[in-house]
């Protein structure tokens, strides 16, 4: 590498702790049993139409993936208990101390998930329509993806990594409409008004997502500080606050020459109707703000 106009040299990297030929390095591998991860889906409901041109449907939905890719240290080894206390667990050590970290990639990872899935549309007469859905569903993982900061807090216990997946989203629910000013009603007053308005609204609620406690440092000594947990505090135990929104339409169609086929459209959209605070994302270091 150059450091400006000159190559860098032992002494620009030393004030990091480095050092050219001492430092234990990084090695990258992956497992020679390593396959493609696969899945098995499956479902069963059923789907009936009421009266007023109402379709209603209920399904159960289920997926289970097997050798999914997950990276974890395998120059680890136990070496008595965390420095921290006991409730921390155990505290590792390289089995070569020549090198830091040994990331290998591997299928070894798993996950299910099981949903019910109910809905109800109503085609458009009358003057409206509707469209109703509510998923209430659990996605159980022990591996999320394989990048360092998502290997698992103890890395000879993959075991312990089975909790919530962090996609699991326990219930969901949508609905939207149409509604339209009856024809035949123009020559009222209200009818001169709001003849040819349309409303259509969207709400829509979700339950927050799991996401994973953490300490913020190493407590284990297994060269990876974004991964370890509390004491006794599982995988993806945090809950981040539930999702809510309302989005509104109104149209409004003009004819200003009567029955003629020009018309203007004058359309007025609202996002988050409610100016309501929805969160992305949180904060998962304990103890930090």
């Amino acid at each position: 590498g150059r450091a400006g106009s000159r190559p860098i040299t032992a002494a620009d990297i030393s004030r990091l702790g480095l050092r050219p030929g001492v430092t234990p390095p990084v090695l990258l591998s992956t497992d020679r049993g390593i396959v493609n991860p696969y899945s098995l889906q499956f479902s069963l409901g059923f789907d009936r139409e009421i009266s007023g041109g109402t379709n209603v449907s209920v399904n159960y939905i289920g997926n289970r993936a097997v050798k999914v890719i997950r990276s974890r240290n395998t120059n680890l080894r136990q070496a008595g208990a965390s420095p921290y206390g006991p409730g921390y667990g155990p505290a590792f050590a390289p089995m070569d101390p020549r090198i830091l970290q040994t990331t290998q990639v591997e299928s070894s990872g798993s996950s299910i998930y099981h949903g019910l899935a109910i809905s109800a549309l109503k085609r458009y007469s009358n003057n409206y329509q509707f469209q109703f859905s509510y998923t209430w569903s659990k996605a159980i993982d022990d591996a999320t993806d394989f990048i360092t900061d998502l290997q698992p807090a103890n890395q000879l216990d993959l075991q312990a990594e089975r909790g919530l997946s962090s996609w699991d989203q326990r219930h969901r629910l949508v609905f939207s409409g149409l509604v339209s000013w009856p024809s035949g009603l123009e020559g009222t007053a209200w009818g001169k008004v709001f003849s040819g308005t349309t409303l259509s609204p969207i709400v829509t609620y979700g339950s927050g997502r799991p996401f994973n406690l953490l300490l913020g440092f190493d407590a284990n000594k297994d060269t990876q500080a974004n991964t370890d947990r509390p004491p006794g505090v599982g995988r993806n135990t945090g809950r981040r606050p539930d999702y809510f929104g309302v989005d509104l339409r109104l149209a409004k169609e003009i004819r200003p020459r009567g029955e003629s086929d020009f018309r203007i459209e004058a359309i007025v959209e609202a996002f988050n109707l409610f100016n309501r605070v929805d969160f992305s994302g949180v904060n998962s270091i304990l103890g930090s703000c």
